[in-house]
């Protein structure tokens, strides 16, 4: 028998015929095409049980691990593990991409292959631990990202495993494989293929296949390993080329098309011209006419003199307007004739560029790998003269005069964009559109309401392209809002396409100016006409987004001491205009934030500021005409709406900034004179100065080190830095419910809080926003880069008091300040250490048949209370972890316990069947963790046996991160995940269990049970915490027998279980309300109150 094509013998592991296999897949994006022949070969050599890919996309590298898995008859079961949305790094796509995977993968592989559409995170309790052999990791690329997804699926390694990364060889756009990588390679078996991105194959099972241990071992030969890359690099290389010719197809594809549309415009402009040529032949016949008759007038004139003297006049008349007519006609014909030129000569290019692209895709025909890369390049140059240089702007908006002390001066005039391909191409993009629309002959039509709850107000002066794009964002964003709107625009003078596009659009009010009355002038003229409970200021050269209008208006109804609303105003560059402006001490103005990424987490949260841009300005229409309007005294412009925003300061009205109220704005200079701006700036900010000085002396002085400060406007609230391991949500469990109410109850006293989670955990806005008020500022130190270290210096004396939460965040924050006492500057430190984890530990050790001594109990307890030295105000969760501390030695311990509000469920005992336990499940060795396994292994079996049913489940709701949990699921356990809203779950619910045996504090979950009415049997752990009487409030007990007893009689005995519920409902009640939750936390808002700094 011939030997295979290709045939590289590596110890006991050959390369064979696989490599040589052609994909039955193969679709664009293409970075993983050139490693489909490894692909083919891993399955045949590795033979996995178990295939886990985490970032699949289009399916080209599961596509060729299920080929080979088919070819080979291996073993295999096969998962694809995405959401199919996209991300950063891939980029979005729409729900084609999964349609046609789906459909291939189901006709193809369907036997043995799946396509799970979930998180990494959530996929991962999909699995067994130790059951996969191959992962493959091709998620978000930033380093984090990766190192989380790969700590998150190491549990799940067999120890046969191989584990594959792609683009490791990539190091921009924040791309961190790579870093990953060398960290990884130094401690397992590795081989790193270099091209196609890089793919990096780990060994990380220790009984590793022959064949994969072969290949691994030829690493370590440094000629036998680059035979192995060039080998796969030449074998991946023709499917690679093959992607990039798909992708060149398409672009020819676009191009073609945008070829026909200029022809078809072509046509338009042609048509166009010969009408205007047959208007010209007409009025030039008109005039040998009117001149014949000139000449019979004059005839009749030397007979009747005195009336062909009124005749030759009226035909003079008539002479000069066809004569005008004329002039205008040749005028419209050389416009024309110059317009077509100029399409011919965009049509020329067009035809160049698409020549240029098939020219290309018959080089990589024909080509060898050298020459591709010209048409490539080619490629790029045609590209680039399309992309815009990013850099940030250093211009001052209009409205700003930028101070020595913060900025170097920059005209106040200059173009915005200072990037001149940029506003160029955003220009050629918007009249391309504005063109579109005149020349399809339909109308744009706005949303307009009798009553309306908004009257938006545009005010023109030519820029047609951007007023089209601001009309069409208005609909697209509007049309189906519950904000009802008008739009009132008022057009002053303009003298472009203004006219023509006006005359297009309906459900608007259009008010045309026969003079240019400026914007100030211009808006008060438009307000008048309003009907709306609000009026919206909107540039004409700003696009609203979807549900930033709604935003602003929940701001101003649910808040009637709101006087105006702003939000984040963000440049074609993709950065911050501002979140949020400053006015300083002499009347110069910041916009905050300007250059900075908009996401960055000190604009992503609700403030008072000073004034907010009138590009976007929302504020109630009653208010806006009881103050006059816009101040006149500024015209034509510059300073209006900073006065308008002090006006309602001085109204005793805030101005807020909303984070989620988001516009586009392009910021195009208008065209008047440089010199003329700044002579205008200067004059209207000395009236600034003339009308507010006594507000501005309240102001802070113009320097970089007040930015911070003067972001938020002056306020006599509080500021508290609030220190947890992460943005506290409900579903968490683990003593983050608490937190989530003591944040929402200290914000409700007033306190400014700003939360910094130490445990780094990636967020996402909207959940967060979801979990705590939009007031709250979170640090996201992972997205960021901030230590907290880093983060107290530089927030130095910002913070009024210091809350901690949590042991070892205590001892982190003592570290630092043992090393730099100063760091808290003068803020009062807050430590709640909630409950004596000591005591955890201790009952942890006893179970395990470990018992520490009494002296080493001893010290535990006393290492954990010195955390608490010194500290202003401790907090406790019970009176009983408060007096150990006080005979400690601890001052000033407050009891701060739940704040839980009874919603009793109102479903019968007969209909309920559920035995529930509720809570989050970390880890193996967690209290929550060893309370389900004892449970299930030592309760479960006695319950079933008294209800005489074999069925019987214990339900779990929550966050289930432990193996040992998940293995259980569906045969003791039923696992239903974090729960958003608990009442629904706790109506089926007939027994809520907590078999806790050790665990300090007092558990949120009992409290939460008892809230809704449903009796619970616990062990005497949770009792004595409660400090609750087993048999009035709950059964109790902690052995495995009478506990499976007191389960079977709240089960099966409905007077029992209603003597329970009641007297439950009543002691939680009394125990947790929100009165006493409430006081405890004025202390605190009282003692930081006290050592606020003005």
């Amino acid at each position: 028998m011939a030997p295979p094509k290709h045939s590289l013998q590596l110890g006991e592991a050959p390369f064979g015929e696989e490599i040589d296999w052609e994909p039955r897949r193969l679709v664009m994006p293409g970075p993983w095409a050139g490693h489909l022949p490894f692909a083919f070969w891993l399955v045949k050599a590795a033979r996995p049980r178990l295939l886990v890919e985490l970032g699949t996309h289009s399916g080209n590298s599961f596509s060729a691990f299920c080929q080979s898995i088919e070819a080979t008859r291996a073993p295999t079961r096969a998962f694809a593990v995405d959401t199919w949305q996209g991300d950063e790094h891939a980029g979005h796509y729409g729900e084609e991409i999964f349609t046609d995977l789906k459909a291939f993968i189901e006709g193809h592989y369907g036997g043995f292959a799946t396509l799970l559409r979930l998180t990494f995170d959530e996929a991962v309790s999909h699995f067994m631990p130790q059951s996969v052999d191959v992962l493959h990791i091709d998620g978000m690329h930033s380093y984090e990202a990766v190192k989380h997804d790969y700590l998150t699926w190491l549990d799940m390694l067999s120890d046969r495993a191989v584990v594959l990364f792609h683009d490791t060889q990539v190091r921009e756009r924040g791309f961190g494989v790579w870093k990953l990588w060398q960290e990884l390679s130094a401690e397992h078996p590795s081989f790193e293929f270099t091209h196609s991105n890089g793919l990096g194959v780990l060994g990380v099972g220790k009984n590793l296949p022959p064949e994969v241990m072969a290949f691994f071992e030829s690493a370590k030969d440094e000629k036998a390993a680059w035979n192995t890359r060039a080998l796969f690099a030449a074998r991946g290389r023709p499917f690679e080329l093959a992607t990039q010719i798909m992708a060149l197809r398409q672009e020819n594809a676009r191009l073609e098309g945008y070829h026909h549309h200029l022809e078809a415009e072509l046509a338009a402009v042609k048509g166009h011209l010969e009408g205007t040529q047959a208007l010209l032949a007409g009025a030039q016949e008109q005039l040998a006419s009117a001149q014949e008759q000139l000449a019979s007038a004059q005839e009749e004139q030397q007979r009747q003199a005195a009336e062909a003297r009124g005749r030759i006049e009226e035909e003079r008349r008539q002479q000069g307007a066809l004569e005008r007519a004329v002039a205008e006609g040749k005028a419209e014909a050389e416009r024309l004739t110059q317009a077509i030129a100029e399409r011919d000569a965009i049509l020329a290019e067009t035809r160049r560029q698409r020549a240029e692209l098939t020219r290309m895709v018959e080089d990589l025909h024909r080509s060898t790998s050298w020459r591709v890369t010209r048409p490539l390049r080619v490629t790029g140059r045609l590209v680039k003269r399309y992309l815009a240089d990013r850099r940030p702007r250093l211009a001052a908006a209009p409205a700003e005069i930028a101070h020595p002390a913060i900025a170097q001066p920059a005209p106040a005039e200059a173009p915005p964009l200072h990037n001149a391909a940029l506003r160029d191409a955003t220009r050629s993009m918007m009249m391309s559109r504005l063109d579109a629309f005149l020349n399809s002959g339909t109308t744009l039509r706005l949303p307009r309401a009798r009553e309306p709850d908004v009257s938006i107000i545009l005010v023109l002066y030519n820029q047609a392209e951007m007023t089209y794009s601001c009309l069409a964002s208005i609909r697209e964003c509007l049309e189906h809002s519950p904000v009802s709107i008008e739009t009132i625009i008022l057009d002053n003078d303009s003298r472009d396409k203004t006219h023509a596009l006006l005359d297009r659009i309906e459900g608007a009010e259009i008010i045309k100016n026969d003079s240019n009355l400026h914007f100030l002038r211009g808006v008060n003229a438009a307000a008048a006409r309003a009907t709306g409970r609000h009026i919206l200021l909107l540039n004409n050269d700003a696009q609203l987004t979807p549900g930033a209008l709604e935003a602003a208006v929940r701001t101003l109804d649910e808040d009637s001491t709101v006087g105006a609303v702003g939000g984040r105003i963000i440049l074609p560059d993709g950065l911050l205009q501002e979140a949020g402006s400053i006015i300083w001490a002499d009347g110069s103005c910041l916009g905050y934030g300007r250059g900075r990424r908009p996401d960055d987490a000190e604009f992503m949260f609700q403030r008072d500021v000073d004034y907010c841009s009138g590009a976007f300005l929302l504020t109630p229409r009653a208010l806006f005409e009881r103050m006059g309007r816009l101040d006149e005294a500024y015209v034509p412009a510059y300073y209006e709406e900073t006065d308008y925003c002090v006006r309602v300061w001085k109204e005793n009205l805030r101005v807020v900034y909303n984070p989620k109220v988001v516009i586009h704005h392009f910021e195009f200079a208008s065209s008047g004179k440089v010199g003329d701006a700044l002579q205008l700036q200067e004059r209207n900010l000395q009236t600034f100065r003339d009308r507010h000085a006594e507000w501005l002396a309240r102001q802070q002085p113009p320097h970089t080190d007040n930015i911070l400060r003067a972001r938020q406007h002056r306020s006599a609230r509080p500021r508290l830095l609030f220190i947890e391991d992460q943005v506290p949500k409900s579903w968490l469990g683990s003593g983050f419910p608490r937190a989530a109410e003591i944040l929402r109850e200290l914000h409700a006293q007033g306190v400014q809080v700003t939360l910094y989670p130490t445990a780094g955990q990636p967020e996402s806005w909207p959940e967060v926003w979801k979990a705590l008020p939009l007031e709250i500022e979170i640090v996201l130190p992972h997205a960021e880069g901030v230590e907290l270290r880093d983060f107290l210096a530089r927030r130095r004396d910002s913070f009024d008091g210091v809350f901690v939460t949590r042991p070892h965040n205590m001892e982190r924050l003592r570290k630092l300040l043992d090393r730099e006492p100063g760091l808290l500057g003068a803020a009062k430190l807050i430590y709640d250490a909630e409950a004596l984890f000591a005591k955890r530990e201790i009952l942890k050790k006893a179970l395990e048949g470990a018992p520490l001594s009494p002296a080493a109990q001893r010290k535990l307890v006393q290492e954990e209370l010195a955390l608490a030295r010194d500290c202003d105000l401790v907090l406790s969760v019970s009176e009983a972890e408060r007096g150990v501390m006080t005979e400690n030695g601890i001052r000033n311990v407050r009891v701060l316990g739940h704040m839980v509000e009874t919603d009793p469920t109102s479903s019968p005992f007969d209909t309920r069947t559920d035995i529930l336990f509720l809570g989050a499940i970390h880890a193996d060795d967690s209290p929550n963790a060893d309370s389900v396994r004892w449970f299930a292994r030592e309760v479960l079996p006695e319950l079933r046996a008294l209800l005489g049913d074999e069925d019987v489940r214990l339900k779990v709701a929550g966050l289930v991160r432990a193996p040992s949990i998940q293995a259980m699921d569906g045969d003791s356990l039923q696992l239903i995940g974090p729960v958003g809203a608990l009442k629904p779950v706790f109506e089926k619910a007939r027994l809520v269990v907590a078999p806790t045996r050790f665990a300090a504090g007092i558990p949120h979950k009992a409290h939460q049970a008892a809230a809704f009415g449903v009796p619970m049997v616990t062990t005497e752990l949770i009792a004595s915490q409660l400090g609750w009487t087993s048999g009035e409030e709950l059964l109790a007990s902690s052995e495995a027998g009478a506990f499976a007893r007191h389960c079977h009689a709240a089960y099966t005995s409905a007077e029992l279980w209603s003597g329970l519920r009641d007297k439950a409902l009543i002691r939680v009640a009394k125990d947790c309300s929100a009165a006493s939750f409430a006081a405890t936390l004025l202390e605190i808002t009282h003692l930081i109150g006290e050592a606020r700094k003005p």
